[in-house]
Order: C-alpha cells, then structure tokens, then sequence
C-alpha cells in the first residue's frame, strides 16, 4: 500500500487513512516504516489536494506519536528542510488570517505549533485558544507541544 500512497497523492482520504493509521496503531513496527508512513503524509500535503483536512489531522497525530515514542530524528529527518520554506507558505501569518476557520486550519494551527516556533502574536496561537468546537478542542489539547 505504500507504493501505491507514494505514486498516488489522489489516493481516496479511505486508502489514505487506513494505511497510515494501521502503520501507528500496530504494536511495532520498523522504524524505516514510521518515516515512510510519515514522508507519505508530508507528500501528500505538498502534493495532494489543499483542502484536505485529514492529511493536517493525520500529520499532528504522527508527530504526537512520534515524540511520545522519543522518534524525533524520524521527525527532524523528514521535516529538516522543509520547516523553513512550510513557515512561510503553509504556516504564514496570512494563511491562518484570511482562512475562515475550519477543521483543515485547526490542524494546521496545531501542526505549525508542534513543528516551528512562532513568534509572539501568530494568529494560531488565538486559535488553538478560542472557542472551538469540543472534537476539535480535544483534539487540541491531546496534540499542542508543550514546550
């Protein structure tokens, strides 16, 4: 199913999502699996259609996993380069201002929290801070770093 996830950033959100999902909810698997179960999901959201929500959802929840399980470097080793260009694009100020809020900008907001360190006044910060529906303020409080 990997293969077909790296040739396909079109997979339906099913395919998608169940291949990732049982790759992090089996009780072991290879490190090399976890970094290409996560490089898919970075594709996908450099590829794939721009308002998708769960590749946002499914990107958190990873690096939740990931740093809860102390696998960092799979995290720095896919996102090294990509954090300073994903600042300015996925996570500038403008995306989270001019966006209505959304499922999609909520995963986003905390994706940006969880992989760069936003100066002072980033509008994810009022966010992930405002009155959200329940489902997405619990999904916040399970995924937000605490630095």
């Amino acid at each position: 199913m990997f293969e077909y996830l790296e040739l396909d950033p079109y997979a339906t959100e099913q395919q998608f999502c169940n291949a990732i999902e049982s790759t992090f909810t089996a009780s072991t698997q290879p490190v090399e699996y976890l970094e290409r179960a996560f490089t898919i999901i970075v594709d996908r959201i450099e590829r794939g259609d721009p308002e998708e929500f769960y590749k946002w959802m499914l990107l958190a929840m990873v690096i939740t996993y990931l740093r809860q399980k102390d696998l960092q470097k799979i995290i720095e080793a896919v996102m090294g380069e990509r954090v300073a260009w994903w600042s300015t694009t996925y996570f500038s100020q403008h995306n989270f201002l001019r966006a209505p809020l959304c499922e999609r900008i909520v995963y986003m907001a905390v994706c940006a929290q969880q992989l760069v360190d936003l100066e002072c006044g980033h509008p994810v910060y009022g966010i992930l801070s405002g009155d959200l529906p329940e489902n997405l303020a619990q999904f916040v409080n399970e995924n937000i770093r605490i630095i």
